[in-house]
């Protein structure tokens, strides 16, 4: 069940992202190569975003699930108090 969650928070930044931006975090037009970026959470942010979202986007979207932030330290998160 925790896999399952810490998808659905990944998924749901990645929603977070594109609102913010107008673009999702992922792209490219060959779906293989998109698959790959994925994996590897291969992406960049644009300088318009607040170094506070960027923080907590870049603890969302990682490789390692292990190391995604859950909705303790995304509640308790800097982006949430400034």
């Amino acid at each position: 069940m925790i896999f399952k969650r810490k998808q659905n928070i990944f998924n749901t930044t990645t929603n977070r992202y594109y609102m913010v931006t107008g673009e999702f975090p992922f792209q490219d037009p060959n779906v293989l190569k998109l698959f790959q970026i994925i994996s590897e959470c291969n992406f960049s942010v644009p300088p318009h975003v607040s170094e506070e979202l960027e923080d907590l986007i870049r603890h969302i979207l990682v490789k390692d699930s292990n190391l995604r932030y859950m909705i303790p330290e995304i509640e308790n998160h800097m982006y949430f108090y400034f």
